[in-house]
């Protein structure tokens, strides 16, 4: 096992093309525009000697060849992919090995200074190079040997301390008593995380986990029991290969059945969430108070009496400069998980690993999403094995968390991080998660007060006649006897 310091630089998941890419921004950007200005000089300098000219065809090939690699990570980004380890390794040696033969060429009894200006530019280049390859091989040395060659999806025990998902939560958790604190909260997260966007999601029970609706179904159809009944049996959590084929059966009953056959498979999703169907998809808000709202918002009273949660999910660890837009593959025909087929291509995807949430905001498909100002968070479900779980300690320090303990808590990798303190960046690159108990005493006082200063109510969060069925199921409608 290695050691954290020997790869707290390193280690985030399988290394992303465009983690590479921002590691190397001179092998990227610098090298391809200095071979080209290599190659003007020596085309607009007659007066450089003929064997000057011998090495432009070498740095050509490396030109040709450098525009090979960056356009192999341009599709790889674009498919939210991976080019292995040795495919960027070996992308590297003929770039190398034509600079190599360019420097072969030249002639040292020339001594013009655009000459030797022309010597020491693809010196410099090829050292690029080479410094790069040495990084890369250290690189995955570090990672790939066996963070995600295998996951343990088995059955588990839960641990002993797992007997909520608040268990999971609640030893990095605020508190909010009222609706300053309420404010304060969020003002002050804002200010530690200012530099990483946040999406907010709202609870009315602060024991729940924060699961998916498919992958609570898939719960119930396995038959998992809450840590909450105290089972003495291993726990069958649903798994991504489960995940996945329950969402072939969606779309093939919306495609075939429902002759929705031109829509993407998000957007069936999304169309199917937002009118209670079961999906991977996490709703959640980029607005707090909208979140809030939800968390306190009990039609049927049947939560009054529990604390409730509020969310806010990163959308990337600190450190990341910005979120990746996906919004081309997300809106594929078939969504790009379904072509991850084994542990290592969704790690590769960083699918599952906890390093990157996607977040869509669709389009307006429905005024609710609007009105809510909506987001999507989807991730794998976690891949898990004794080298990734040693990062969820357990609120003693002394152990860590199981499969089940994670999975009851989360549909997707949500490590606890204090909204107390600045984000910083961790060494799994994992995207923080904070939350906040609200206290089952401040409910009514910060409805009243999101509904009187904003205008949050069913109406303004529902605005369409789904919103209002949904209401007049919940209305108390006069007795025979209050008519008479």
């Amino acid at each position: 096992m290695l050691k954290d310091e020997e790869h707290h630089e390193h280690v985030s998941a399988l290394p992303s093309i465009a983690k590479i890419t921002q590691a190397t921004p001179n092998l990227m950007a610098i090298s391809p525009n200095m071979t080209h200005q290599l190659l003007d000089t020596i085309q607009k300098t007659p007066e450089i000697s003929n064997n000057l000219r011998l090495i432009s065809t070498p740095l050509k090939t490396s030109t040709s060849a450098i525009q090979t690699f960056l356009e192999q990570q341009e599709k790889a980004l674009k498919t939210i992919s991976n080019l292995s380890s040795s495919t960027i390794l070996s992308s590297i040696k003929p770039i190398q090995d034509s600079l190599r033969d360019a420097l072969a060429k030249f002639d040292f009894a020339h001594y013009d200074e655009k000459y030797l200006n022309v010597y020491s530019g693809i010196s410099q280049v090829l050292k690029q190079y080479e410094e790069t390859q040495s990084n890369l091989q250290k690189y995955y040395r570090s990672i790939t040997p066996s963070y995600f060659h295998s996951s343990n999806e088995s059955p588990h025990y839960y641990s002993p301390e797992m007997t909520s998902p608040s268990d999971f939560f609640d030893s990095k958790s605020g508190r909010i008593e009222s609706i300053e604190d309420l404010n304060n909260a969020i003002l002050l997260l804002q200010k530690h995380v200012s530099n990483i966007p946040l999406y907010w999601r709202g609870q009315n029970n602060a024991s729940w986990g924060l699961h998916s609706k498919l992958f609570r179904l898939l719960m119930t159809q396995n038959g998992v029991v809450s840590p909450q009944q105290k089972p003495k049996t291993k726990q069958p959590y649903p798994t991504e290969d489960q995940m996945i084929q329950a969402e072939k059966q969606i779309l093939n009953l919306a495609r075939q059945d429902w002759r929705y056959g031109n829509m993407s498979a998000l957007e069936i999703f999304a169309r199917i969430q937002h009118f209670g169907g079961p999906t991977r998809l996490l709703d959640a808000s980029c607005n707090p108070y909208i979140a809030a709202w939800f968390a306190v918002y009990d039609p049927t009273h049947e939560h009054e009496d529990h604390d409730a949660r509020l969310f806010a999910l990163a959308g990337y660890a600190s450190g990341n400069n910005e979120q990746p837009d996906y919004s081309e593959e997300l809106l594929s025909r078939d969504p790009f998980w379904f072509n991850l087929h084994d542990y290592e291509q969704r790690a590769a995807a960083n699918w599952g690993t906890g390093s990157r949430r996607i977040v869509w905001r669709p389009p307006e498909y429905e005024s609710r999403i609007a009105a809510q100002n909506a987001v999507f968070i989807l991730d794998g479900i976690p891949i898990t094995n004794s080298r990734i779980l040693q990062y969820f300690r357990k609120p003693t320090g002394k152990e860590y968390w199981k499969r089940p303990d994670i999975l009851a808590a989360s549909s997707i990798y949500a490590k606890p991080f204090s909204p107390n303190h600045n984000a910083r960046p961790n060494q799994r690159n994992l995207a923080p998660t904070y939350s906040f108990v609200i206290a089952k005493k401040a409910k009514k006082e910060i409805r009243s007060y999101l509904e009187g200063a904003f205008g949050y109510r069913e109406s303004f969060i529902y605005p369409d006649f789904a919103g209002l069925a949904s209401k007049t199921n919940n209305i108390q409608f006069p007795n025979l006897g209050d008519l008479q």
